[in-house]
């Protein structure tokens, strides 16, 4: 079987805290031709950008772990 893309994946991505850095990036590819050494700072933006986004839901999970716990 076999997954069918319903848009719901572009939707996420684009509306997430980063969705604006990651059109970027492809914007910059694409007005570049596709050479990504021209698009550096665009893909650095982007990547500091996720590495926050994950930090941030992983403080969240562990504070919401440690209000549930027996013992906390």
């Amino acid at each position: 079987m076999s997954k069918q893309h319903d848009g719901n994946t572009a939707n996420k991505i684009l509306d997430a805290p980063c969705g604006d850095l990651y059109t970027n990036s492809l914007n910059c590819l694409a007005n570049n031709h596709f050479k990504k050494e021209k698009c550096k700072d665009a893909f650095e933006a982007y990547k500091a950008c996720k590495k926050q986004e994950v930090a941030t839901r992983l403080e969240r999970r562990k504070a919401e772990r440690a209000k549930r716990s027996l013992f906390g």
